[in-house]
Formats: C-alpha cells, sequence, structure tokens
C-alpha cells in the first residue's frame, strides 16, 4: 500500500527488508540439512522484487541485519 502511494505522487523509493538474520536463524533450524545461506538470500530478495516491482520496476531492495556478526555480509 505504502508504495503505491508513494508512485502515485511521483517520489522514487527503495524497498529495505529488515531482519535477515532471524529469516537465515530460522532456516538454520527448521532446514538445517538444506540450509544455503546464499540460496536462502536470493530466494527472499526474489520475493521482494516479486511484489515490489508491480508497483515500481525500478525499485531497489536492501535485506540488513541489526546484528554485528552479520553485518559484513
Amino acid at each position: 500500500w505504502l508504495a503505491s502511494e508513494v508512485k502515485k505522487i511521483g517520489k522514487r523509493f527503495f524497498f529495505i527488508r529488515t531482519n535477515i538474520d532471524q529469516d537465515l536463524y530460522n532456516e538454520k533450524i527448521d532446514h538445517p540439512k538444506t540450509y544455503n545461506e546464499t540460496l536462502i538470500l536470493n530466494r527472499i530478495r526474489e520475493n521482494c522484487l516479486t511484489h515490489i516491482r508491480t508497483v515500481d520496476d525500478t525499485a531497489s531492495i536492501f535485506l540488513i541485519s541489526g546484528r554485528i556478526h552479520c553485518t559484513s555480509q
């Protein structure tokens, strides 16, 4: 909804997906044998892009974590 409203007034925007560290942790616990961080991050990014691109096909996506051990990735 917010992305649509921002687009209506002609402003550019980007999308920030937070708490990525929690998503990675949950995947590692739920699926330890098939856990692959790169694939999970790509899947999250693609999911975000799929939804945000329905509003703006040029919007950027950023995946971030507030945890210090995850910030170098």
